[in-house]
This record gives C-alpha cells, sequence and structure tokens, in this order.
C-alpha cells in the first residue's frame, strides 16, 4: 500500500507543482516525498540494489514523471518495487507522512469522474447509478432454507 501512496503522492505532486496554482503547502510536501524517496534511493545503493549513483537515478526517475506523469505512473510504480524487493518503505515514515500529506492536499483538486469515494472496511458496496445488488452476508449455517 505504502508503495501505491507514495507512486499517487510523486504523480499529484508533479502535476500540482507544474500548475501555476499551486499552493506553498503543495510545493514543500511533494518536495518532501522526492526527498525521501532520494533518501529510499540511497539505502537501496547501500545493500546493493542500485548500481548506479543513486541521486542520478532518482534525478532521471524525477525527470520522466515531471515531463509527463500519466506515461511515468507505471515505470515509477515498477522502479519503487523493485526497490521494495529489498528495502521496506514502511521504515521510512517520513516519505509515508510527506506522501499522505501531498494526496491529502492534492485531493480535492485531483478528483475526476462523478464520485469521491473513500472506503474503508466495508462490504457489499456499489458506486454508480442504477444498481440492484442482492447480498447474503450470513454466514451459510445461520441461514434459514
Amino acid at each position: 500500500m505504502s508503495v501505491d501512496l507514495i507512486v499517487n503522492a510523486l504523480v499529484t505532486g508533479a502535476a500540482a507543482g507544474a500548475s501555476a496554482t499551486a499552493s506553498t503547502a503543495v510545493v514543500d510536501a511533494y518536495a518532501g516525498v522526492k526527498q525521501g524517496v532520494r533518501r529510499l534511493f540511497h539505502r537501496a545503493a547501500e545493500a546493493g540494489a542500485v548500481a548506479s549513483e543513486p541521486n542520478e537515478v532518482v534525478d532521471e526517475l524525477l525527470a520522466r514523471l515531471e515531463a509527463d506523469q500519466e506515461a511515468s505512473r507505471e515505470a515509477v510504480a515498477e522502479d519503487l518495487s523493485s526497490l521494495l524487493a529489498v528495502l521496506e518503505v514502511d521504515k521510512d515514515p517520513d516519505l509515508v507522512a510527506a506522501a499522505r500529506r501531498v494526496v491529502e492536499l492534492t485531493s480535492a483538486d485531483v478528483r475526476v469522474g462523478k464520485y469521491h469515494i473513500e472506503m474503508r472496511d466495508n462490504t457489499g458496496v456499489q458506486v454508480g447509478d442504477h444498481n440492484e445488488m442482492t447480498l447474503n452476508i450470513d454466514p451459510p449455517h445461520r441461514r434459514q432454507p
């Protein structure tokens, strides 16, 4: 989950940072995410997971992302996922907190579509118009024939 959060923060932060209306808080939070990713790549280099200079790898990754956010989402996710094989991103609470902050700050601007949904620990949820659903949530042994 943290990888998805960080990738989302990088993509939305890059998009928000490129706009002229980005607030200072968004720019600062995005800078924190970039710094955290840089730390992550340095730790990976120390562990031998990154063969080249970590700053060059991060600079190239961020340049790709900031040039074209949509095309780079998959590449960023892949690069970060490969690092997680060696390192646990959850061990960097500053990076996770900065990523959450970017997503929180940009969530009002990034909403796409008709609905904005946040769900946690839900059962039998549908999103959309004109849905029909039949739920049998009771365990089978409690149901009456």
